[in-house]
């Protein structure tokens, strides 16, 4: 007898996991957003053949900005303080690693390099 009760046990929860399963089958999912990707940088109002003649100016001579800061400004793409001054800080900060983003704002690079690059 209390193998009956135990077999018969066993095919209604058999039937409740096979119904749960189902339904988790039908609920549909939620795709995961995909990162936006980065903006593109802005790019002076000199033509190319120009910027590539220009020589690379020493942009440590911006407050708080040292050899660290100035590599990482060249390796994506700033060299002088012309093309530093025609970006936004927005746009500046999303590009540079953490260490150095933080820097953009509090030490006014964007400013400097105006006033520089207009000399």
């Amino acid at each position: 007898m209390a193998r009956l009760v135990y077999f018969l046990l066993g095919l209604l929860v058999g039937r409740w996991l096979s119904d749960l399963m189902r339904e988790w089958a039908e609920t549909p999912t939620v795709d995961e957003p995909t990162p936006s990707p980065r903006p593109a940088l802005a790019v002076p109002n000199k033509s190319a053949a120009q910027e590539s003649a220009a020589e690379p100016d020493d942009l440590t001579q911006i407050t708080g900005l040292g050899a660290t800061a100035a590599k990482a400004l060249n390796d994506i793409g700033i060299r002088t303080f012309a093309q530093l001054a025609a970006q936004s800080e927005d746009e500046l900060v999303q590009r540079l690693p953490t260490r150095v983003a933080t820097r953009v704002r509090r030490d006014k690079w964007i400013e400097q390099a105006k006033k520089l690059s207009a000399r």
